[in-house]
């Protein structure tokens, strides 16, 4: 009961207060933070700078964070932050990494959540869908992620568009694919902007230490779709995406993924 009920809240009612702490006193202690939109790698960047300036990443924390520390969020645009990495990734990379995350909490049915989300796809697809249908089941699921996002308060579009034209000397924009082309090189320069003296041989270090490989044993592009750790790679749309999922993604946020991205990911 304490670990299907209780600790949820505790969490929820964390992350709560962090946000009214944050934008108030976070210069105090300080905080560095990582924003993203919901499975843009956030938790693999958070963990990287987490390692390389020596801060806890309190990641579920039951508590509100009052010590320095880095903070992984999906906050749309708060201002007063600074040290802020907004990290943000190709959309429809976003949708099937986040339909894998809903469909091992649907098989899962342990928690509350699981339920929930179990009855929502349910409602979605058909009482007795069939979860492995990704190319079948993602025109929909786009759609509902898209008019009534439920991991934040707002949706990939509107989360990005938010943040996408705030890049300054206290907020870092970086894009997920250039961190998997050159981690190390991408992380260097967005530490010097916030005037911190980059160690590179000691930043390579913490880069490897959270290399996919690594932690999963498997090379990137091995996907396994049970994981927290999918794939590793960009691009993964293209296997997963039917032209009706695309029609949907492009209706939702075909401006905003040319005006992140233009020509370089069609």
């Amino acid at each position: 009961m304490l670990e299907r009920l209780i600790i949820p809240k505790m969490r929820a009612l964390s992350g709560r207060a962090n946000r009214l702490i944050a934008p108030r006193y976070g210069k105090r202690f300080p905080f560095w933070y990582v924003i993203e939109y919901p499975k843009s790698g956030g938790t693999w960047l958070a963990q990287m700078l987490s390692d390389y300036l020596g801060y806890p990443f309190p990641q579920h924390s039951l508590l509100p964070v009052t010590h320095k520390a880095v903070l992984q969020t999906h906050w749309g645009y708060t201002p007063n932050l600074t040290n802020v990495f907004y990290l943000v990734r190709d959309g429809r990379d976003v949708m099937v990494s986040f339909y894998w995350m809903r469909m091992r909490a649907v098989k899962r049915s342990r928690y509350a959540s699981d339920l929930a989300h179990k009855k929502r796809y349910e409602n979605l697809f058909g009482e007795h869908f069939d979860p492995d249908d990704i190319r079948g089941n993602l025109p929909k699921f786009i759609e509902q992620e898209m008019r009534h996002p439920r991991e934040c308060h707002l949706n990939w579009a509107n989360h990005v568009d938010e943040w996408w034209s705030l890049d300054s000397g206290s907020i870092f924009l970086i894009q997920y694919e250039e961190l998997l082309r050159d981690c190390a090189g991408t992380l260097s320069r967005g530490l010097a902007n916030f005037d911190v003296d980059v160690d590179l041989w000691r930043l390579k270090t913490s880069v490897r230490r959270y290399d996919f490989e690594r932690l999963t044993g498997r090379k990137p592009g091995e996907v396994d779709n049970s994981s927290f750790l999918r794939s590793g790679v960009s691009g993964d749309w293209r296997e997963n995406f039917s032209e009706d999922a695309v029609n949907v993604f492009d209706h939702y946020a075909g401006r905003t993924l040319e005006r992140v991205y233009g020509e370089e990911l069609t």
